[in-house]
C-alpha cells in the first residue's frame, strides 16, 4: 500500500495527468503477475487491486498539490 502511494506521489510530483494511465496499468498489471506467479488470484486480490488504484491516485493528487505548493510564489 506504501508503495503505491509513493508511485503515485511520485506521478504527481514529476509528471503531467496523462501519465497517471500507464503508470497505473503498470503497476496493477506487474501486481496481478506476482500474485499470479504465487498462488493465483482471488476475489480479495482482486479487491487490494482496486484499493491500490484508488491509493495510486491520492496519491497522485497530493504529489500534485506538493508541485503546486512548491512553485507558488511566497
Amino acid at each position: 500500500m506504501f508503495l503505491a502511494f509513493l508511485v503515485g506521489m511520485s506521478t504527481g510530483f514529476f509528471l503531467a495527468p496523462i501519465a497517471l494511465v500507464p503508470v497505473s496499468a503498470l503497476f496493477l498489471a506487474m501486481t496481478a503477475a506476482y500474485w499470479v506467479l504465487n498462488g493465483g488470484l482471488s476475489m480479495e486480490k482482486l479487491v487490494i487491486g482496486l484499493l491500490y488504484l484508488v491509493i495510486l491516485n491520492i496519491g497522485y493528487l497530493v504529489g500534485a498539490l506538493v508541485r503546486r505548493w512548491w512553485s507558488a510564489p511566497r
